[in-house]
């Protein structure tokens, strides 16, 4: 067969940016651009299923927050990048990794007008060992006043709905 004979299936290059030049005998397109080949990996079943049980590990926690700002409290609120998830029965740390645009990162602030009397913004964290049933948020800051709360409870989605203390 010719080197340059491969079937669709083992092409990765968008079918679009390949350039057929003619049919070779067996029916297939001679491709003229340059192709990558998928490789064939082979794979102890063993070592299949550990890398399979530890991907799903490797989730996301989303904690979609609301806060309630008083009058009296200053208008400005921002998040540590050094806020963790911390697990109750292992100490486990979970880094924060995404936050949406309702906040920012200390030391910048975000100023919140006095109309509103409930902020929310959402968090992204590194994903919980599966064996975790509860864990607490809480934000390691030299601000002054830490977000936390503590003893949430897992459940099957990672997606919490939660108002914060500080």
């Amino acid at each position: 067969m010719n080197k340059y004979l491969i079937s669709p299936e083992q092409a990765i290059v968008p079918a679009d940016l390949l350039r057929l030049q003619s049919y070779g005998p067996e029916g297939n397109a001679k491709i003229t651009a340059p192709v990558i080949v998928k490789p064939q990996v082979q794979m102890e079943e063993e070592l299949k299923q550990e890398i399979l049980c530890s991907a799903e590990e490797k989730g996301f926690v989303i904690l979609r927050c609301s806060i309630d700002l008083d009058d009296d409290l200053e208008r400005y609120i921002a998040i540590d990048k050094a806020s963790v998830l911390k697990t109750v029965d292992s100490d486990t740390i979970c880094r924060l990794l995404f936050i949406d645009q309702n906040i920012t990162y200390y030391p910048t602030t975000l100023y919140i007008p006095f109309e509103r009397k409930t902020h929310y913004f959402t968090l992204i964290f590194e994903g919980l060992p599966r064996h975790t049933r509860q864990f607490h948020f809480i934000e390691y800051t030299l601000g002054a006043s830490p977000f936390y709360k503590y003893n949430i409870i897992r459940n099957n989605t990672d997606v919490y709905d939660i108002k914060i203390d500080c």
